[in-house]
């Protein structure tokens, strides 16, 4: 059967580090992503891009990359157009994005570390349009 992931979750408080969705305690650690607002698991690139069509610069949203074990940053460049960028995960390092040598201990913080428009996750969670 499947394993959940907060059976092996550790347990953070309201003003933790972790997020509160819908009362239930989000575990920390290499795959809290699934947990944030910015992650879609049902979304492919063709959705991807069609939800940022018209976006401002540097919105994003990550999903499923179709490389297994990978995610998949995609975003709206400077020029306005939508691009995509394979994120993935070294056991030596963290989480990676495209070829740089930077890791990072979760997708959150690589995801700090670029230009993008942070604060549009702040406020509720914009669904893609069908």
């Amino acid at each position: 059967g499947s394993v959940d992931a907060s059976d092996n979750a550790e347990r953070v408080g309201v003003r933790g580090s972790g997020l509160r969705r819908d009362a239930t305690v989000v575990p920390t650690g290499f795959d809290d992503y699934k947990y944030q607002p910015w992650y879609f698991p049902d979304m492919n690139r063709v959705q991807a891009e069609q939800a940022l069509a018209g976006k401002p610069k540097m919105t994003y949203v990550v999903r499923p990359s179709s490389q297994p074990g990978c995610l998949s940053l995609t975003h709206v460049e400077e020029s306005g157009t939508v691009g995509h960028a394979i994120i993935h995960r070294s056991t030596e390092r963290g989480w990676l994005i495209e070829a740089s040598p930077q890791g990072h201990a979760t997708v959150g913080a690589l995801l700090h570390s670029l230009p993008l428009r942070h604060d549009d996750y702040a406020a509720q969670r914009a669904e893609p349009t069908a």
